[in-house]
């Protein structure tokens, strides 16, 4: 879908806000690779280590993840001579916003359970108050840089 849609592989900035174990940052940072017919080795996993970004709240699926997307470049590294550097960092991304200057594409699956906001964030959802929500996770120009998972409050109980 996002190849459809025009997503330039070899220049796009990618991030997943939810990366859990990798699923989508191991076929994104092949794709990057491959797009980059001409580049060394090392070139290539430069290239793949500025423009992709997985964040993860929970440290184990974030050293995880990091691990897939290590072990899909493992001939590229071998060749390389060197590891990938750190693409995957434990944040929460409701709550950061992403450093530098923007993404081009965010991949990701909404994350599973439930999701806990911070009380501010909680407060706005409840009250229905989008523009607190897009401020608090906002990026440049006022526009939010993430879309991240819909909030839900508590459910309503069944009679």
């Amino acid at each position: 879908m996002a190849a459809e849609a025009g997503v330039d592989w070899g220049a796009a900035r990618v991030l997943d806000p939810a990366c859990g174990g990798g699923a989508f940052l191991a076929p994104v940072a092949r794709r990057m690779v491959e797009h980059l017919p001409d580049a060394s080795a090392s070139s290539a996993l430069s290239e793949v280590a500025r423009r992709l970004r997985g964040f993860e709240i929970d440290p184990f699926a974030a050293w995880m993840s990091q691990v897939f997307v290590d072990a899909a470049l493992d001939a590229l590294c071998r060749e390389a001579g060197a590891r990938l550097p750190q693409v995957v960092s434990v944040r929460n991304s409701l709550e950061q916003t992403p450093d530098g200057a923007g993404f081009d594409l965010v991949v990701g699956n909404p994350p599973y359970g439930r999701v806990t906001l911070e009380p501010a964030l909680r407060v706005a959802a409840r009250a229905g108050d989008r523009r607190k929500i897009a401020a608090r996770l906002s990026g440049r120009n006022g526009e939010p840089e993430l879309h991240p998972p819909r909030a839900e409050g508590p459910r309503p109980r069944r009679r």
